[in-house]
């Protein structure tokens, strides 16, 4: 069944994207439509995809665009234990309002875990686990809030409740995002420090509070850091972002063969900017917390 899917105008710009041909960012966008779920399965048959997106487009080569998506680092292929064989489009989850019911109609987050093609980059999903003698099929999207929560548990200042915690944990990730959650706990375990812990809130009542709110631990968002971060990269602008970040950006070695040292300078900030992104945004999110 096919979904609606939205498009952020950051995509027509993005470093990837702008790399594939026309006929494969068609294709690539048709995909999102047509995932099996929001974490970006899609049925590997070229000539399906075809059929439902390129339709009328009788001299494109299907095969051929998803290889060019692949290579690009759009797309990955995805093989599950049986031997069928699923795409998988990158970040979609990222990038979309989620719906967890679709998941259960996933075969890729049903089976909870797959190889990859020998020939691809790793993309690992959690194994199932054992309980009660049964095998527990756990979705993808079950599996992703279990470590962003860890991760933000790791920083919270009152080791007490987890099991509620966690539990408020997953309804909290709904009305926000992983980066705002851990600057803000962040700024609170800070705001804490050296009292009683008595007078320390319970993480589930820190974040059914919505804690995450409050004026003196409100970081900057990421969504805000991306969007400067753009304004960063039409300008090929990596000072800033050095200077904001505490990230250093190297300037590759220029080969001989180059003709444009000026264009090809320019192309590698840009480079730079996009495949360290999210390591820039959570830099930038915990520093500014701290400074608060």
């Amino acid at each position: 069944m096919a979904r609606i899917r939205t498009i952020k105008p950051t995509f027509w710009t993005d470093s990837k994207v702008v790399r594939a041909s026309r006929d494969a960012r068609l294709l690539f966008i048709g995909m999102w439509n047509f995932a099996s779920c929001d974490n970006g399965h899609v049925i590997d048959d070229s000539y399906q995809l075809k059929l439902q997106i390129l339709p009328a487009d009788g001299d494109v080569d299907v095969d051929s665009l998803i290889d060019e998506l692949i290579d690009k680092g759009l797309v990955s292929r995805l093989a599950l234990e049986d031997g069928r064989t699923f795409l998988h489009v990158i970040g979609l989850s990222e990038h979309q309002k989620t719906d967890t019911r679709w998941t259960p109609r996933c075969s890729v987050c049903l089976a909870g875990t797959h190889r990859n093609s020998p020939e691809l980059a790793e993309t690992p999903l959690n194994s199932p686990q054992e309980s009660k003698g049964k095998e527990s099929k756990k979705t993808c999207a079950s599996i992703k809030p279990d470590a962003e929560f860890e991760t933000w548990w790791k920083l919270y200042p009152l080791k007490k409740a987890k099991g509620q915690a966690e539990k408020a944990f997953r309804a909290a990730i709904k009305h926000t995002d992983h980066e705002t959650l851990l600057a803000a706990v962040a700024a609170y375990a800070k705001s804490v420090e050296g009292k009683d812990p008595q007078f320390i809130a319970y993480g589930s009542t820190w974040l059914n509070g919505k804690r995450w709110l409050d004026e003196d631990l409100r970081p900057v968002s990421a969504e805000a850091i991306n969007d400067w971060l753009r304004t960063c990269w039409d300008a090929h602008d990596t000072t800033s972002i050095e200077n904001r970040s505490g990230l250093t950006f190297r300037p590759p070695d220029i080969p001989a063969d180059i003709d444009d040292v000026r264009a090809f300078t320019l192309a590698a900030r840009r480079d730079w900017i996009t495949d360290n992104r999210d390591d820039i945004i959570r830099r930038i999110m915990a520093r500014e917390a701290n400074a608060a």
